[in-house]
């Protein structure tokens, strides 16, 4: 899935260039609310397809445009930002987190509706399975943070609730910038999301156990 997404979110970035926040967005945030959409609706879905033309259309507004083609983007900004917003899954569990990322996009795109200057970056591809920092984590038991740094897309846990009762998980998104694990349930519904830190101690704990391949 992980790699899917990637891929796909990469033609898009292939020569692109963007503001450093927007850039940050794509590849954190959005690629992981991607990933959510793709594990529920399947790649073959409307949800998936127009979240693909929000990509593109996101990127395609900080390129080089007409005097034309900057009315149009004026005439549907509202839409790319609230189609933006309703499928942000990653984040739409944390409202202040969500209002404050779609108002940090809606602040370029008005830049470059007035014709401002934009300190802009070109666009590295997302790596497939990069590693995170282990920043903060010298306090972890060793064992559970190699359990933690060896986990991947599509692993399956078992989560100890209360006393002997257990849930199934499947790890479905890794956001490496911020060290951050999403897990879903066996219909791609979101069961909990943690950091690298929690995750470790968790498992420290004996509340979160490998599933046997």
């Amino acid at each position: 899935v992980h790699t899917y997404v990637v891929e796909n979110v990469n033609r898009y970035l292939k020569g692109a260039s963007l503001p450093k926040v927007i850039d940050e967005f794509v590849k954190g945030d959005w690629v992981a609310s991607l990933q959510l959409a793709l594990l529920k609706d399947g790649s073959k879905s409307a949800n998936w397809k127009k979240m693909l033309k929000l990509t593109e259309t996101l990127i395609w507004c900080f390129g080089s445009r007409s005097t034309v083609e900057m009315k149009s983007l004026y005439n549907f900004l509202m839409t790319l930002l609230n189609g933006i917003r309703n499928s942000l899954y990653a984040i739409n569990h944390d409202e202040e987190r969500l209002t404050a990322t779609v108002a940090s996009i809606e602040a370029e795109l008005i830049r470059v509706m007035k014709g401002e200057s934009l300190e802009l970056r070109q666009c590295s591809p997302i790596e497939v399975g990069i590693a995170i920092v282990d920043d903060g984590m010298s306090e972890v038991p060793i064992d559970s943070l190699r359990f933690v740094n060896e986990l991947a897309v599509g692993d399956w846990l078992m989560l100890k609730k209360e006393e002997d009762q257990v849930q199934f998980a499947k790890l479905a998104v890794i956001i490496s910038g911020k060290g951050c694990y999403i897990f879903v349930n066996r219909f791609g519904m979101r069961l909990l999301e943690i950091n690298k830190h929690d995750l470790a101690i968790e498992h420290n704990d004996k509340k979160i156990f490998n599933v046997e391949k």
